[in-house]
């Protein structure tokens, strides 16, 4: 499929630039959202909400998590109405809005699942080794807060399956980076090898659901293989 194949290199190209952000070369980092756009346009969500989380530190927490607690309800709410009053954009997009808020396939609602969960639970794992990771990683902070936004519009966008994830991949896949700094920064090897054990188990699980599951392994996977 070519909308999966651009999606990709889209993803790639964000992630590449992840490395340039965390390394404090910001123009180089734009400059590779900018190219991840002529492959895909939902990598130009990243640019704003970039912009928006560099000044949240000034922002207090409790406003934050206030937040999102007051937003959660959004899950169970459908907002695909709203959609509609993006009159102001270009006619191309206005189409696929259209065309996935009203898809039977595309324009289901999240909800409550265990995507959501599991994203809540990197959440907390962030806060809490918040200090530890704020001190042996400079951009540790900047790596919660976009993975945080990513949760934040993951909720937003619930109505419409296909924006949610869409949107929210860019961040979801900081947990590539997220989740070995999990593992390094555990105390005792005890916890390092429950959570090397929790995380091995979640992408054998990831993978072996992309390989079996009949909606998506034939419209990922369509050939032949071992576990068909």
């Amino acid at each position: 499929d070519m909308g999966q194949i651009r999606n990709s290199i889209s993803l790639a190209l964000v992630f590449w630039g992840y490395s340039d952000l965390f390394s404090n070369h910001e123009r180089k980092f734009v400059v590779k959202v900018f190219i991840a756009c002529i492959f895909h346009n939902s990598a130009i969500v990243i640019l704003p909400i970039y912009w928006i989380v560099k000044s949240i530190n000034r922002i207090s927490p409790w406003i934050i998590y206030s937040s999102i607690v007051l937003i959660i309800p959004l899950l169970f709410v459908d907002i695909r109405d709203l959609f509609m009053l993006l009159t102001f954009l270009p006619q191309v997009l206005i189409y696929k809005i259209i065309f996935y808020t009203e898809s039977e396939v595309y324009g289901q609602s999240v909800g409550l699942g265990m995507s959501f969960i599991l994203r809540i639970l990197v959440l907390i794992g962030l806060f809490a080794f918040k200090k530890k990771g704020h001190e042996c990683y400079n951009y540790y902070d900047l790596l919660l807060n976009l993975y945080l936004a990513g949760i934040i519009i993951y909720i937003l966008f619930s109505s419409v399956e296909q924006f949610a994830v869409r949107f929210t991949n860019y961040f979801k896949m900081l947990e590539y980076i997220i989740l070995p700094i999990f593992i390094i920064l555990s105390k005792n090897k005890v916890l390092k090898f429950v959570l090397f054990f929790l995380v091995s188990a979640y992408a054998g699980w990831s993978l072996y659901k992309l390989l079996t599951e009949p909606e998506l392994a034939e419209q990922l996977l369509p050939y032949k293989s071992i576990l068909s």
